[in-house]
C-alpha cells in the first residue's frame, strides 16, 4: 500500500505545477475520492468546497452499441454551496481499486475531496464528507452492476461524448432518482 501525504498550500504532486481544468472521481483503496482542478480558484470557490453544503447524486446509463449491451456508465453529479453543478463520469473498470468495501449498518463511504489550483498545482482544500449508509449501499450496488456488465473502452468513451451532446449537467441532475441523492449541511 502506497500512502501519500497531502498538505494544503503544497504541490499536489511533487514537481507538477499545472493540470488541465476538470473534475475526476475515482475509487481508491480508502474509498471514493473527488479531485477538483480549478485554475485560480476564487475565495468563494475555496470556501464552498472547504465548508459549504454538499449534494451528490449518481445517474446510471446503459451503453448500447450495434444493438448490443456494452456496459454501464455512472455519472456523479455534485454541488458545493452555491457553486454550479458539476459532473464526472465513472467506471469501476478504470478505478484504482476495483473492489468497493461492503457497507455496515450505520456506516457509509468517506468521500475525500481535494481542490487543486490547476494553474499552479497547489492543493487548496482537503475535505472529508461522510456519505450516508443507504446512499453508500446504493452506490456500491451500482458499481457491482457496472462491474458485472463488462467494459468496452471505445463504447464507454463514445457514450460519454453522446451524453454530453444531449444533456447539460443540470439536465442530468434532474434525471437522478430520489434514492440516489445525498446532501450535507455546511461543514462545521
Amino acid at each position: 500500500m502506497n500512502l501519500r501525504h497531502f498538505e494544503v498550500g503544497k504541490l499536489f504532486e511533487p514537481g507538477v505545477t499545472s493540470y488541465p481544468e476538470g473534475v475526476k472521481f475515482d475509487f481508491i483503496e480508502g474509498g471514493p475520492v473527488l479531485l477538483l482542478f480549478f485554475a485560480g480558484p476564487t475565495e468563494e470557490e475555496v470556501e464552498a468546497v472547504r465548508g459549504g453544503g454538499f449534494k451528490i447524486g449518481f445517474l446510471e446509463s446503459g451503453i448500447i452499441e450495434d444493438n448490443r449491451h456494452k456496459g454501464i456508465i455512472i455519472f456523479l453529479l455534485f454541488r458545493f454551496g452555491r457553486l454550479p453543478w458539476m459532473d464526472a463520469p465513472f467506471s469501476i473498470h478504470l478505478a484504482q481499486c476495483k473492489t468497493p468495501a461492503e457497507i455496515e449498518e450505520g456506516l457509509g463511504y468517506g468521500l475525500q475531496v481535494l481542490l487543486i489550483d490547476a494553474a499552479t498545482g497547489v492543493l487548496k482544500v482537503i475535505r472529508l464528507v461522510g456519505l450516508g449508509t443507504e446512499w453508500s449501499r446504493n452506490f456500491r450496488q451500482a458499481i457491482l452492476e457496472q462491474e458485472a456488465a463488462g467494459f468496452d473502452w471505445r463504447a464507454y468513451d463514445a457514450e460519454i461524448q453522446r451524453t454530453y451532446k444531449m444533456y447539460k449537467t443540470r439536465d442530468m441532475v434532474d434525471m437522478v432518482e430520489f434514492k440516489n441523492w445525498y446532501k450535507t449541511s455546511q461543514a462545521r
